[in-house]
């Protein structure tokens, strides 16, 4: 036996073990298995999309077969994606293969695409299964020893079982006698209390600015012809915040900036917007060049369909989605699009800025597609809800939350999270056991409004008693006289009779009411 090479790994975690009771004349096959001395899960691919990409995958060789998540073909092949988010017919083969994860459950799949692979300059068609799991693509035993990832070197030895304890009758002299050892139980995760045990146990999820995997196109219609805009002028006391800003975007990666004299054929306008905490909100003002996008519409979540879900919740966390649509990163033609001109010169946007038409639809299906099926969690654009009835379950919804986001890149603002409250702030609501109320600030701000003294005004009170309606008991049937003064054809006339109207809709209101969550379950009566 001494032909055979024999390989030591530095350490191996066991994730389970089962005991069988065999004879005691069974023959064992010992593997070794020999991993690159500084073993990758990053097999680098030349994928069939629109540019030459990477494919971060993870190594395992106890799988069969290759694994791609259904959200990672969404983001590869954009193009191939029908309304409801799956591939489209004759997109991938189809097979009739049962697939197996550990444990014996089965997994959906829709059929497989076939991949060209290359690692370190070895080639290997891959066929991927695109299958409904959450978790990163997976290359098995079979295309890791093509790409020469693994290699096997074996040797034969007779093995003895006696009670729980293995060992060897005959090995040769470069092999180590094997010994056996009680399998360390997995630690138990430590409860989430804070925002602080949230962050110390996922620390990753709250560095940098995220980034979802695949990049985005920009589909334009060609017959629009491209507008340039010249710089706007700015007042000399925002130059310095405005570069200050410019260079911390380029140094994050989110805009770059374009040579002199290379052309541009789009050239947008920048708009500033101070923030509460005193720095400047840079936002692209593609007014021009959002005539020309061919929108993707993607359904947006309203309240209506979100509150119900938080039904018989007793338990509440809500994070925020750090730097929101910088999170989608723009392929190279896309981010030309999204040239703009600055008193500094002309940059051009590698994550998908704030002002695009179809910005919000492309976020919130990232959003969605990344919590798809997690339970207990819902969002509308960067304001995710975890909730649940119990502190058990709670824990293990932000888990599941926090590992999606492990997975898919998605970065968290550790200023804006509130874990495991009795009430918490969503959309302009306080969402708690008993039901909704309406936030106490925003009610504040309706009663201390002052009479409206042109239609601009009384619109913006409008507005915000509207946002307050389902507290505001028939309120359409008290704004009737408001609303008479915003049309065209009538003169804005403020008397004591829309005074009086305007007093009541104020005095209506009232951070007391509680509405309680709509239960399917019992009886609806319409008014």
């Amino acid at each position: 036996m001494s032909q055979f090479e024999t390989l030591t790994f530095e350490s191996i975690t066991v994730a389970n073990v089962n005991h069988q009771n065999l004879k005691a004349d069974e023959v064992f096959a010992e593997v070794g298995i020999h991993l690159d001395p500084k073993p990758k899960a990053t097999v680098k691919a030349s994928l069939q999309i629109h540019a030459k990409a990477s494919l971060k995958a993870k190594v395992d060789t106890g799988a069969q077969g290759n694994i791609l998540p259904l959200r990672l073909y969404r983001a590869m092949y954009p193009c191939k994606i029908d309304l409801k988010g799956n591939p489209k017919k004759g997109a991938t083969k189809h097979s009739n293969t049962i697939l197996t994860a550990y444990g014996g459950s089965k997994l959906h799949h829709h059929g497989t695409v076939t991949i060209d692979c290359e690692f370190k300059g070895k080639r290997s068609a891959a066929q991927f299964y695109v299958t409904d799991t959450q978790g990163p693509a997976i290359i098995g035993l079979p295309t890791l020893i093509d790409l020469n990832l693994v290699k096997f070197n074996c040797a034969i030895l007779k093995q003895v079982l006696h009670s729980n304890t293995l060992w060897s009758t005959t090995r040769t002299p470069e092999q180590p006698p094997l010994t056996t050892r009680t399998p360390e139980r997995p630690p138990v995760p430590k409860p989430i209390k804070s925002k602080e045990d949230l962050i110390d146990q996922y620390p990753n999820c709250f560095n940098g600015i995220g980034k979802f995997e695949g990049e985005y196109h920009i589909t334009t219609d060609p017959s629009v012809p491209p507008v340039i805009h010249p710089p706007r002028r700015v007042p000399i006391s925002l130059k310095d915040d405005i570069k200050k800003e410019l260079d911390e975007m380029v140094a994050n990666g989110i805009i770059t900036k374009i040579n002199e004299g290379e052309p541009t054929r789009w050239v947008n306008s920048l708009v500033y917007k101070r923030k509460q905490n005193g720095r400047l909100r840079l936002c692209l003002d593609p007014k021009d060049l959002n005539t020309a996008i061919l929108r993707e519409h993607h359904a947006i979540p309203t309240l209506e369909e979100i509150l119900p879900k938080l039904h018989k919740a007793k338990f509440f966390s809500i994070v925020d989605a750090k730097c929101g649509y910088w999170n989608v990163v723009l392929d190279e033609e896309s981010s030309y699009l999204a040239t703009f001109n600055s008193p500094f010169g002309r940059y051009r946007f590698k994550r998908m800025p704030f002002g695009l038409n179809m910005s919000q639809d492309i976020f919130q299906a990232k959003i969605d597609q990344t919590f798809e099926g997690c339970r207990g969690v819902v969002g509308i654009a960067d304001d995710i809800v975890i909730s649940s009835t119990t502190e058990e379950e709670h824990d293990q919804n932000l888990r599941s939350m926090m590992s999606r986001c492990q997975d898919t890149g998605l970065r968290l603002n550790p200023d804006k999270c509130h874990i495991k409250q009795e009430k918490i702030k969503f959309y302009g609501l306080i969402c708690g056991p008993e039901g909704i109320q309406p936030d106490p600030d925003k009610v504040s701000a309706l009663k201390q409004m002052a009479p409206p003294t042109n239609s601009k005004e009384l619109q913006t009170f409008l507005g915000l008693a509207t946002y307050m309606a389902p507290f505001i008991p028939n309120l359409s049937h008290h704004t009737a006289s408001l609303r008479q003064l915003l049309k065209k054809e009538s003169k804005f006339a403020w008397d004591a009779s829309q005074q009086d109207v305007f007093d009541r809709i104020k005095n209506l209101i009232s951070e007391e009411v509680t509405l309680t969550y709509f239960d399917p379950e019992k009886e609806t009566v319409l008014q």
